[in-house]
């Protein structure tokens, strides 16, 4: 049986991980952009913790996207192995179409409603 981790813990490395994955890059070529940003759609309790171990830096509380720091992407990348998950290296545009029902949930969804 595999230990538990406290949700509070889940909450901030999930929400990192959420971050990186949907990152995006701003007046750079995306696949050598030296800074890496993201949108501020969590909670943001979570975000001031994140941003409080260095892993982000949300810049003017008033800005709608934050900053991965170069620990917060590394974190991000230990987290890909930790989970499991394949890494997405053009962040957000490699997501040039919406899923499908179907792709989302893996079984068929009628559409005659």
């Amino acid at each position: 049986m595999t230990q538990k981790i406290p949700a509070s813990h889940a909450i901030k490395e999930l929400t990192l991980l959420l971050a990186y994955l949907t990152h995006f890059s701003e007046n750079e070529p995306f696949e050598t952009a030296r800074s890496y940003r993201s949108w501020k759609g969590y909670d943001f309790d979570v975000l001031n913790s994140l941003d409080e171990l260095g892993w982000i830096d949300q810049g003017s509380f008033r800005s709608k996207s934050l900053y991965l720091t170069d620990e917060g992407l590394q974190k991000a990348q230990d987290l890909l192995e930790k989970y499991g998950i394949e890494d997405c290296p053009f962040g957000r545009r490699f997501f040039s179409k919406p899923f499908s029902r179907t792709e989302v949930s893996g079984k068929a969804v009628s559409t005659n409603r």
